[in-house]
């Protein structure tokens, strides 16, 4: 079953090639000639079913950012041994962030399957004058609701201590007891979760089905190695929203060496896994590819944004050259004449009413000079110049500013005759998305729309109602 989502603005898709326009058939076009990457989590078994074509396969970055924030919100998995009994993984050591992140999940686990312990924390909201409100459950396999429910939890701190003074749940032995939160718990808390704060963000932003996501990597990416960093200080958002907050006594940015210990220990341990994975080894097709979108989107074109301190001008060259080198192998020259011609704003098309040239003075020659020049070279057409000429005249347009999601599909739809080979380059680095995040929820929909009621749904009405879901504003 497949379902096509449609982009939010009526822009063409990015996702597809045009083969028309590249001269071939569909039907016999090599898929090594042009850029077709397939998109999957990291588990050991997909990446071993993939083993066989490693060149086409790309990381989901929201799964690799799920494993750099390990230190932090780790949890025990549940594993099953041979005989199906529960094999129990080493917990989080004591006094640790993940241990902290697991005395939370026991807290918030609990309101949500005993409804008077929920009708009794609503009851404290109200007296510590917060929204009563449930605090979202941690799910094991998105490490964001780990980052959620940590932040709401600071959030209504006041009610988690008013309940802790109810003698119902002051018993160690039981779950609330057991699982009761200290003074160093909630600092790691508040902490962690201001240090994850810009990969929160990111990691949403990168699971975006409506506008291109592939170009978003470096930047994001870079952009969280170098805010992770011991140098950078951490920004406490919970704190500048609050109006009572006392900057003094309650700074919004704090050093990285004022944090609680164990905290600084998980944000450098976050820190070297950002640069290991997204960095040092990240695979070399997959780097090429992200760097080659990055580069293809004319808001990040130059490697040029914010807190882009750790790409370095070695790693700016070698973007270039894998740029140029992907361009020159699969793309220069593919779209005919006839499409270029109209609508270049450079004015290289050919064209036979051109004006003259000037008149050019007579310089020097050698012998050399002369003969290397054949016939076939000298009559090279004005279009193929244009062609060789595209890639660079690019380059040298300005980055421009970001505004909005679909700033780059909207400045390709405004620039492919000027540039219709790059166009066409364009729509397969950027139409490939950066996660698998949009497939599982598609799954997941999938599965809740086949439920016990309605085993009986044929696949086309499956797929209507999938497509009808993925569809609507």
């Amino acid at each position: 079953m497949t379902v096509r989502q449609r982009s939010a603005m009526e822009v063409p898709r990015l996702d597809t090639v045009d083969l028309e326009r590249l001269g071939v058939a569909e039907d016999s076009t090599d898929p090594d000639d042009l850029v077709f990457k397939k998109v999957s989590d990291n588990g050991a078994n997909i990446k071993k079913a993939w083993a066989d074509d490693p060149e086409r396969w790309l990381p989901c970055v929201d799964h690799t950012m799920e494993l750099c924030t390990i230190p932090f919100t780790w949890t025990a998995k549940r594993r099953k041994g041979a005989d199906g009994a529960e094999l129990a993984d080493a917990a989080a050591a004591k006094g640790s962030v993940q241990a902290s992140f697991a005395k939370a999940r026991g807290l918030v686990g609990y309101l949500h399957v005993s409804t008077i312990a929920e009708s009794d924390f609503h009851a404290c909201q109200r007296k510590c004058g917060l929204p009563e409100e449930k605090v979202d459950q941690d799910v094991r396999t998105r490490w964001r609701s780990s980052h959620a429910m940590a932040d709401q939890l600071v959030y209504h701190k006041s009610a988690v201590l008013e309940m802790d003074k109810n003698p119902s749940y002051k018993d160690a032995g039981e779950t609330w007891g057991k699982n009761k939160l200290n003074f160093t718990d909630w600092d790691h808390l508040e902490e962690s979760g201001a240090c994850l704060y810009e990969a929160s963000d990111a990691s949403q932003l990168l699971e975006g089905d409506k506008y291109i996501t592939s170009s978003l990597v470096v930047p994001m990416t870079y952009k969280l190695m170098a805010t992770s960093a011991a140098s950078h200080p951490v920004k406490f958002r919970n704190r500048e929203e609050d109006e009572l907050n006392d900057a003094a006594v309650n700074p919004v940015k704090v050093a990285h060496d004022k944090l609680a210990p164990k905290v600084q220990a998980a944000r450098d341990a976050y820190h070297e896994q950002l640069v290991d994975r997204f960095d040092t080894n990240l695979p070399l097709p997959a780097k090429k590819f992200y760097f080659i979108a990055a580069l293809l989107d004319p808001r990040f074109k130059k490697l040029k944004f914010k807190h882009d301190g750790m790409l370095q001008d070695r790693r700016r060259r070698e973007a270039l050259k894998w740029l140029s080198e992907a361009f020159n192998a699969k793309y220069k020259g593919k779209v005919k004449a006839a499409d270029t011609s109209e609508g270049n704003a450079a004015g290289r098309a050919a064209s036979t009413d051109a004006p003259p040239s000037a008149h050019r003075k007579r310089r020097k020659v050698s012998a050399a000079q002369f003969f290397a020049n054949s016939d076939s070279e000298a009559e090279s057409s004005d279009e193929e110049a244009a062609v060789k000429d595209e890639l660079k005249e690019y380059l040298e347009l300005p980055q421009i500013k970001y505004k909005s999601e679909q700033d780059a599909m909207l400045w390709w739809l405004e620039h492919q005759k000027q540039f219709p080979n790059l166009e066409v380059m364009a729509r397969q680095y950027l139409g490939c998305p950066a996660t698998s995040a949009t497939v599982e929820r598609l799954f997941s929909k999938v599965g809740i729309a086949f439920s016990a009621k309605r085993k009986r749904s044929e696949a086309a009405t499956l797929e209507s109602l999938m497509f009808t879901e993925a569809n609507l504003p």
